[in-house]
């Protein structure tokens, strides 16, 4: 299948615009096969046409590089996007032997002209290691996120960020959780 018209089936994330885009719909593969970049598209939720694809930069430098998306892509205030990144990894503690490690990533963002100006996530400017220790043998799947408070500083950077997100324990219980994040 042609990667400039198809949308991945499997590990999509949508994103989370602060304005209703009526019949868009803006989704990523955080890992798709043919890339070490995210794909992004956009398309009509109607017709199932393609309208824009393009990939998310995210540097080498960055830890979540090979990591792979968890959560939806949620706009904040002054251009900026957010998301949690995850990466299955072994141990040996752990009842299943495995555990997830998290990154919280922040995006800066570019304007797309379709039909109307539509604001996307571009490129990956901060990666925070969310430290998830309290569950010793237990591993949590984190799904959901939710924005409940940012603060930005006089210049308009983002100093902290209080959300809840929702995750999955064992695949057997479930659990909410707020986090506070000095960025």
């Amino acid at each position: 299948e042609d990667h400039k018209t198809h949308i991945s089936t499997k590990n999509i994330v949508p994103l989370q615009h602060i304005d209703y885009l009526d019949s868009l719909g803006c989704f990523i593969d955080f890992s798709p096969s043919e890339s070490t970049q995210p794909n992004i598209s956009i398309q009509d939720m109607n017709t199932g046409q393609i309208y824009y694809t393009d990939k998310l930069l995210i540097n080498s430098s960055f830890k979540c590089k090979n990591y792979r998306g968890s959560t939806p892509f949620v706009e904040i205030e002054n251009e900026l996007w957010i998301t949690i990144v995850h990466k299955r990894i072994k141990n040996p503690k752990n009842i299943y032997q495995i555990k997830y490690d998290y990154f919280l990533l922040i995006f800066d963002s570019k304007i797309v002209n379709i039909n109307n100006k539509i604001t996307i996530p571009n490129k990956c400017i901060k990666e925070i290691l969310l430290d998830i220790n309290s569950f010793e043998k237990d591993f949590i799947y984190i799904t959901g996120i939710i924005v409940l408070d940012k603060i930005f500083d006089e210049n308009n950077n983002l100093l902290e960020l209080e959300i809840l997100f929702s995750y999955g324990i064992n695949d057997e219980k479930s659990g909410i959780s707020k986090i506070n994040l000095i960025i």
